[in-house]
């Protein structure tokens, strides 16, 4: 579901050209009454069909991990084999690589605690307007170029799978108004209140080794992790060129250890 409350998905075609050059050709976002699998393939269907496209030239078909798109028996790629059994299926590239993201972080017990603690603090500061307004003040008596605290979504992902660089883009804003943040905090952890309360337990938090710590490690890690998110959506990647930038990705991740 998109910011308009719609359900919808996107396609994209991939095609060959005479000379052997690849072209990707965004077809546009189609909205859905509902995700199963049976819907999305009609929808698939149909858009073959207004396009004049023969799917028994269709070669290969690449999707996320969910059951309804990658299902082994009931999923949209099994259904598109059944019409044409020549169909090859990959798993996004740059889908593997968020999951694998997301899962290292979450078996860091210290990372995973720091990334919640990151989260709840962006939503603590951007939730209420009041708090906002203080914030921006703040902002504003320091220095007028800082940047606006991004939100910071652990789970969801963007529309072209951007998930590394909404993290590292939330990460950079927190960087840039560590001062700022604490500065707000210890304004409103003098208030009685639960609010003061959360906000004085973010506030020695952030003051930590530990936060600061995590957050510039983090920061490296997923600087790199979207320049290879950038690069596994290149239409003309090949098999050989994504295993040299995973190699040298992996590389760079060991150098900061």
């Amino acid at each position: 579901m998109d910011v308009s409350r719609l359900e919808q998905i996107s396609i994209s075609s991939r095609i060959t050209l005479p000379d052997f050059t690849v072209k990707e050709i965004f077809m546009g976002f189609y909205e859905t009454s509902n995700t199963k699998s049976e819907t999305l393939l009609n929808i698939i269907k149909d858009i073959l069909l207004r396009y004049e496209l023969d799917i028994t030239k269709l070669r290969g078909q690449c999707f996320n991990g969910a059951a309804n798109m990658s299902g082994k028996y009931s999923g949209v790629q099994t259904l598109l084999r059944k019409l044409e059994s020549r169909v090859l299926f990959v798993h996004c590239t740059a889908h593997i690589l968020n999951l694998v993201a997301q899962d290292a972080m979450k078996n860091v017990e210290m990372i995973n605690n720091f990334i919640g603690v990151a989260k709840d603090v962006i939503s603590f500061i951007r939730d209420f307007p009041k708090r906002i307004a203080i914030f921006k003040d703040l902002q504003a008596t320091c220095d007028e170029n800082l940047p606006a605290l991004s939100s910071f979504c652990p789970t969801s992902w963007g529309a072209n799978f951007t998930y590394p660089c909404m993290r590292v883009k939330s990460l950079k804003t927190i960087a840039a108004n560590y001062e700022q943040i604490l500065f707000f905090l210890d304004e409103i952890s003098t208030n009685k209140t639960d609010a003061g309360s959360k906000a004085n337990g973010f506030s020695q938090y952030l003051q930590s080794f530990e936060f600061y710590f995590c957050l510039l490690i983090s920061i490296q890690a997923l600087e790199k992790i979207e320049i290879l998110n950038a690069q596994l959506q290149k239409s003309d990647l090949n098999l050989c060129e994504l295993h040299e930038k995973v190699k040298a990705i992996l590389e760079c991740i060991v150098e900061i250890r």
